[in-house]
């Protein structure tokens, strides 16, 4: 479903590039957890995935169409149908619950309809449904600044959700979390996972999380491809592979 063949990515001025010559490929149902250090390429990698980032070289392959050879309009189908959940959750404060949810469908209505929210019943009951389906619907109707950030992070998954789509990306999703909370998001994640049958990527700060919920592991080093298995697998000498200077 998801193909890199040979992708690097090496931003202007930097000695070397934040991706470096990865191929990997990626099926429906997978979760995969991403593993690596700081200045590793994780966020370049997941960003490279739906054409928010651009190649030096090399292709990435999307249900067999090219993403970098996509128009424009075509690339913001595909994000469409790649659901991001951010660090930083990345919601409008003073909105509802409801009204940032319903935002997920910006991709998908035309620009007047977003300009002045404008949503079907329809969309509105679906909104609820995806409220409830991560344990928010008693508070549908509260602004998001009122929150917590285990909540909002929630809020950040339903909007994801409300997509409708068929790859779930993350970026760090728990990293200013607690430890407790941030395995109830991925508890989530993974039963959201597990019942749209998507393909999941997301970059993880905890090596216990990512052993615990993923059902694949890709550790990355310096831009390159440091380990690729199950998590079973991650044993002391692969993590070393990761970790060590």
């Amino acid at each position: 479903m998801i193909t890199l063949e040979n992708v690097t990515v090496k931003y202007p001025g930097a000695a070397d590039p934040a991706i470096d010559n990865l191929s990997l490929s990626f099926q429906q149902g997978e979760f995969i957890g991403v593993l690596g250090r700081s200045g590793a390429g994780k966020s370049t990698f997941i960003r490279t995935i739906n054409a928010l980032q651009e190649v030096s070289s090399g292709e990435i392959i999307v249900d067999d169409y090219s993403v970098h050879s996509l128009s424009d309009e075509d690339k913001r189908r595909l994000r469409t149908k790649a659901g991001m959940i951010f660090q930083h959750f990345h919601l409008i404060p003073r909105m509802t619950v409801l009204q940032n949810v319903l935002t997920g469908r910006f991709g998908q209505k035309k620009w007047y309809e977003n300009l002045l929210g404008l949503y079907s019943e329809e969309e509105k009951n679906e909104g609820k449904s995806v409220i409830e389906q991560v344990g928010l619907e008693k508070m549908a109707g509260r602004r998001v600044e009122a929150l917590s950030g285990g909540q909002k992070q929630r809020v950040g998954i339903a909007r994801a959700l409300m997509q409708q789509p068929d790859i779930f990306l993350g970026d760090e999703p728990v990293a200013s979390l607690d430890p407790s909370t941030a395995k109830s998001i991925f508890g989530i994640l993974r039963s959201v996972h597990d019942e749209k049958k998507l393909v999941t990527i997301i970059n993880i700060h905890d090596v216990e999380i990512a052993k615990k919920f993923s059902t694949r592991i890709i550790g990355l080093k310096e831009g390159k491809l440091a380990f690729d298995g199950r998590p079973e697998e991650l044993d002391e000498k692969a993590y070393n592979r990761i970790y060590d200077e």
